[in-house]
């Protein structure tokens, strides 16, 4: 729902939703302003992404669960409650590490980010 002052109030059922092998996104927001994307990410057990690099910083608030973050030659561990940034450029993969539980992140991409235009990249 889109107030008269702008301000936009979506339950996640109504949420647009993107599905891929490791993990279901739904889109919170979308525009050109601070943020280009606005994602609820629910990353499967035992699931990892493909390494790949924006041309956008990226930021990761971990909502439940833990998140692996994986870069070349490091692993970061960020347990719920903590969030992560990513500056533009740097190659990346996330994972969940937990054999039973869903890692539940909130991401936001920096305005200009233009989905598809990810690099992918061996990590």
């Amino acid at each position: 729902m889109e107030r008269d002052d702008g301000i936009v109030v979506t339950a996640l059922a109504d949420m647009k939703t993107s599905d891929s092998p490791h993990a279901l996104y739904h889109v919170i927001h979308k525009g050109e302003e601070v943020f280009g994307l606005v994602l609820r990410q629910l990353l499967r057990p035992k699931q990892r992404s493909q390494g790949h690099r924006h041309k956008s910083p990226e930021v990761f608030f971990v909502v439940r669960g833990t998140l692996t973050l994986i870069t070349e030659g490091d692993e970061i561990v960020a347990p719920a409650g903590t969030a992560v940034f990513i500056p533009s450029g740097v190659a990346h993969a996330v994972k969940n590490p937990s054999g039973s539980e869903e890692t539940i992140n909130i991401i936001l991409m920096a305005a200009g980010y233009q989905r598809g235009t990810e690099a992918t990249v061996e990590l």
